[in-house]
């Protein structure tokens, strides 16, 4: 299965109309038209350095900058969000008005409030690409909100782990089927981090190497899952390097750790497999 930004890379080759060419667009005339357009807004130094610092900036013609820049401001962007989309996203250079304000509205008509829109699309401009209709993302919402409870929430969940937004809903569930049973982390936990962007294994083999060590204790079922505990927070699990988990939380080495993930991914597949053979009789 394809990732978040190899749907939206794939997709993305069908608007380019060819290969693009290098122009000669200058430094100073580009950073004059940015500073024209935001009525200086941004600050010329920050304009320099922005551009030097990447260079395949000057690759599109200053048509393209003017059109795109008017656009987004025309859709409400405030200046200082324009500069840091085009850079994550300078593909967008090649979009017509009409494609960036059909991409928006698929967006705007999921009710995520227009600011918060503005900001989930600065930080990943590809989503106004993706080739999934409206249809499909109203649906993917209303199926996270069922665990997320609320909109502002499916939201948060995009913001840290854009790739809810494309994965199999068979792929997502699973996980927060594990994070709600077997770790027993609440809802307001889990916003705080990206852990949807790891694969089941890595949870479950990050959690199951605390518990047994005894580091992680989870909650009994009638406990109260927002009474205070001592273990470990959710982002501190999750959202680092395998050796960051391995020396910091888990207060082993990285090798301890790799040595314990191949173990125990040969104990889930002979789990997989008696399961297996158990719905096969």
């Amino acid at each position: 299965m394809l990732s978040f930004p190899a749907v939206v890379s794939r997709f993305s080759r069908f608007f380019l109309s060819g290969k693009q060419s290098l122009s000669s667009l200058a430094l100073p005339d580009l950073v004059k038209s940015i500073n024209s357009v935001t009525e200086g807004e941004i600050d010329r130094a920050v304009l320099h350095e922005t551009v030097k610092l990447n260079p395949n900036l000057l690759d599109y013609d200053l048509q393209s900058w003017q059109r795109v820049l008017q656009t987004l401001k025309n859709q409400g962007f405030p200046s200082y969000m324009l500069l840091p989309l085009i850079v994550n996203y300078p593909t967008i250079l090649h979009r017509t008005p009409e494609q960036i304000k059909l991409g928006l509205d698929k967006w705007h008509n999921c009710q995520f409030g227009e600011r918060n829109v503005m900001k989930l699309v600065t930080r990943y401009p590809m989503l106004l690409d993706i080739p999934n209709d409206e249809s499909f993302i109203v649906s993917r919402i209303a199926s996270l909100q069922e665990y997320a409870e609320t909109r502002k929430n499916v939201w948060t969940m995009f913001m840290n782990s854009p790739n809810l937004i494309t994965d199999k809903i068979q792929l997502i569930h699973p996980k927060i089927n594990y994070l709600q049973s077997t770790m027993r982390v609440n809802l307001p936990e889990v916003l705080k981090t990206e852990v949807f962007t790891k694969n089941l294994f890595t949870i479950r083999s990050r959690h199951v190497f605390l518990e047994r060590l005894g580091i992680y204790k989870a909650k009994s079922i009638k406990e109260d899952l927002e009474e205070i505990n001592k273990n470990p927070k959710l982002h501190q699990i999750m959202d680092t390097s395998d050796k960051t988990f391995a020396t910091k939380v888990a207060f082993a080495t990285l090798e301890e750790f790799e040595v314990f993930k191949e173990l125990y991914s040969r104990e889930v597949n002979e789990e997989d497999d008696l399961l297996d053979n158990n719905d096969e009789e």
